[in-house]
């Protein structure tokens, strides 16, 4: 490859993980909009039911065999999507979308904090580090430096925690299955 497809690729790449960001941002808003008019369960249940639904089909027509494992995983990583969402949709009844963005995306700091709990890895001094600039760059990117707590907070936070489980058994069923099977389930779960 040469390199101008090289960079390229890393534009196409960059590109793609801005419109991620961007659309990541704007459904708080949109989210909080939408549950204004429509109950949050059955917002959740129609968005993840659609979802779970195509990737049913995508998974028949691959024609690749299914394992009760995928099935055990899937529930798992289901409960802990399923308790993202719903701690983040319910959040946005009772605090601003700035207050929940901020909350929700502390996940990134929980996953190696948690994740060193659960496989009993050392927290290294780098890792600390880390967690404390990314906790004070979301909360001047997200709350604009001002913030009051209240319930809606504490769901986020809730929240912020199944989206960092999710995470971290994401990574280690996804070596274990097959990641259409997994999704599938777990979308539909």
């Amino acid at each position: 490859m040469n390199s101008h497809s090289g960079g390229l690729r890393k534009l196409g790449a960059d590109l793609l993980l801005l419109a991620v960001a961007f659309f990541w941002g704007v459904t708080f808003v949109v989210v909080k909009d939408a549950i204004q008019t429509v109950e949050v369960f059955v917002f959740l249940s129609q968005r993840f039911g659609f979802a779970g639904g195509i990737l049913l089909i995508f998974c028949l027509f691959r024609r690749t065999s299914f394992h009760v494992d995928v099935l055990k995983r899937g529930v798992v990583l289901g409960l802990f999507l399923f308790g993202g969402f719903a701690f983040q949709t319910v959040a946005l009844l009772y605090t601003t979308a700035s207050n929940t963005a901020f909350l929700t995306g502390l996940n990134v700091v929980f996953v190696p904090i948690i994740g060193a709990f659960i496989f009993t890895e050392k927290i290294t001094r780098t890792m600390v580090g880390g967690v404390m600039l990314a906790t004070v760059g979301l909360f001047l990117l997200c709350t604009h430096g001002t913030w009051s707590f209240n319930v809606g907070d504490l769901l986020a936070g809730i929240c912020a925690v199944c989206v960092a489980l999710h995470v971290i058994y994401t990574g280690k069923y996804a070596r274990q299955s097959d990641v259409y099977w997994l999704t599938a389930v777990h979308n539909s779960s």
